[in-house]
């Protein structure tokens, strides 16, 4: 893989929202567990897993925070963190065509994620060597701070690919150039990235 016509040394790209759908596994596994314990959230557990999301920003991971949420919410049959996040590895779908791309960018991928690394090494199985690296940290500053070591490249020349928009804005802080999820299959055809925004 060269670098790119476009000056383009390097990708990085989301874990969540752009390689998986962890969003979805997270409100299953919570909506399970509150219909398991006859508390059915009407809205598919999506407000449970934000929940979720929160304590696990707050305590450092998924585990924690499974554990916390089924304290919180009196969930005495819930699995345990380690089980939940096993749990969750398999829920995680991949999206659609994601090797494909991957395969057609024409420089190193990184892919970054918040998540613990036995939730990321399960989920991404299926696009196993496809990554020059993959990185997992607490927080999305510190995640896109090590693909940027892994990259080996300036960081004006990486470019991060993601859905949220805190993580787009620490990418972009940390002077990196950053392109909407939905625009990796542009990047892919190796549209130029001011053309494809």
């Amino acid at each position: 893989m060269g670098a790119r016509n476009d000056g383009i040394a390097a990708f990085t790209v989301a874990f969540r929202g752009v390689l998986v759908d962890l969003d979805a596994a997270e409100e299953a596994l919570v909506y399970e567990l509150a219909r398991r314990h006859g508390q059915p959230p009407m809205d598919r557990g999506r407000a449970l897993a934000r929940r979720l999301r929160a304590l696990a920003a707050e305590l450092g991971g998924v585990a924690p925070a499974v554990d916390a949420l089924a304290a919180e919410r009196g969930f005495r049959w819930s699995p345990s963190g380690a089980d939940a996040v096993a749990r969750l590895a398999l829920g995680c779908r991949m999206r659609t065509g994601v090797r494909t791309l991957l395969e057609r960018l024409e420089a190193p991928v990184v892919a970054v994620a918040t998540a613990e690394h036995a939730l990321v090494d399960s989920a991404l199985r299926p696009v196993d060597g496809a990554f020059a690296a993959v990185v997992c940290a607490r927080g999305a500053r510190g995640a896109l701070r090590a693909a940027l070591a892994r990259a080996d490249a300036p960081a004006d020349r990486v470019v991060h690919v993601g859905r949220d928009p805190a993580e787009l804005r620490a990418a972009a802080a940390l002077g990196m150039r950053v392109v909407p999820a939905a625009e990796l299959s542009w990047l892919a055809l190796g549209v130029p990235i001011a053309a494809a925004s």
